[in-house]
């Protein structure tokens, strides 16, 4: 992602409280919190469902018989 030195965290800071104002930063930052963590909940769910493998049929047995109709 890169690195962000301090100046650049408080410039990006900054301007997410002149956008949002102060009183509406903290529920946003709850819902992305929130957000986050029900999206890392989903991946390791997805990647600890097994993919069951389908089994062949067994395949079906034909009876020939000895007579003839005729």
């Amino acid at each position: 992602m890169g690195n962000l030195g301090m100046t650049e965290l408080l410039l990006v800071g900054g301007i997410a409280l002149l956008f949002f104002g102060s009183n509406r930063l903290p529920s946003l930052g709850q819902a992305l919190g929130k957000t986050i963590s029900n999206f890392k909940k989903e991946l390791f769910e997805i990647s600890n469902d097994e993919v069951v493998p389908k089994q062949p049929s067994e395949p079906k047995q034909i009876q020939i018989s000895s007579r003839v109709k005729r």
